[in-house]
């Protein structure tokens, strides 16, 4: 989400007449707790299992009171789906053993696009695993959303030529999508 090391993503993508949604850390969290959690129960670790349960659960419960005050537009946009149901939305692409990180990705690339999104990229820093390893789900994912765009960029290399002409596409993709879309 840096500029610097996304080579100012967002700003080209709003240049390009795009609304930025950035995937939020609170997922990421939730998600997180929620995973390893289980995964501590199943190591026989219930002390911290339990502990961090508590913590998961006292911040779902700060974030509730937090979403029962917006309006219902904004809430459906804004709020986060559950841990349960982000694993849900990752598991035809990711197996049960898959980190957090990657589960997560993938699972906010297919709740990006059930909630309307036109086209979504995922962008991750060079050598970085988790972006590899979920830009692996993304044919399987743009099958599933009616081809939808779907981009993995991966940052801190050389941003040259070839890099802006599939950012270019994406972005043709996304718009012929939206027209589609607004003239059905």
């Amino acid at each position: 989400m840096n500029p610097v090391g996304n080579a100012g993503l967002f700003r080209r993508l709003e240049q390009m007449g795009f609304e930025v949604w950035p995937s939020p850390f609170f997922a990421n969290s939730a998600l997180g707790a929620f995973l390893e959690t289980r995964r501590k129960v199943e190591q026989g670790r219930l002390v911290d299992a339990a502990s961090q349960q508590l913590a998961a659960f006292l911040t779902a419960t700060a974030a509730e009171r937090l979403a029962d005050r917006l309006r219902p537009e904004p809430r459906a946009l804004a709020v986060e789906p559950s841990p349960e149901e982000l694993s849900r939305l990752a598991r035809p692409y990711v197996g049960p053993q898959a980190h957090f990180l990657i589960v997560l990705t993938v699972a906010k690339i297919a709740d990006f696009l059930r909630r309307g999104a036109a086209g979504v990229i995922s962008a991750a820093g060079i050598n970085c695993a988790v972006g590899t390893l979920a830009a692996s789900a993304i044919p399987a994912l743009r099958a599933d959303f009616d081809n939808a765009p779907v981009l993995g960029l991966t940052y801190g290399g050389a941003e040259g030529p070839g890099q802006r002409i599939r950012l270019e596409t994406f972005a043709y993709q996304v718009h012929e999508r939206w027209r589609r879309r607004t003239a059905a």
